[in-house]
């Protein structure tokens, strides 16, 4: 299990879980990120991955919550705030 902890420097970035892994996390960062910036996570086949804010001030898909994926998706940052993101692609799950 592998954990990413984004920096603000990692905005528009490409996360990459191996086919057979047992899964991992990613956590946005509490940073200001220019609207329009993406992170894309491929994980085909790489068990779950967990997208977890890094507290409260940080929305995913409007909520301050983590949320998994089994596949490949998309990361959209959309907030004027810089701590808001919309998940595309794939399935999710979000979690409380």
């Amino acid at each position: 299990d592998a954990t990413l902890l984004l920096k603000d420097a990692d905005a528009s970035s490409y996360v990459y879980f191996p086919t057979g892994a047992r899964g991992g996390k990613v956590v946005l960062p509490d940073a200001k990120i220019s609207a329009g910036n993406t992170v894309q996570i491929v994980a085909n086949s790489a068990g779950t991955i967990t997208i977890q804010p890094a507290n409260e001030n940080v929305l995913i898909n409007g909520l301050p919550s983590s949320t998994t994926t089994d596949r490949s998706t998309t990361l959209v940052q959309t907030g004027s705030d810089g701590k808001s993101w919309v998940v595309t692609g794939g399935k999710q799950d979000a979690e409380n």
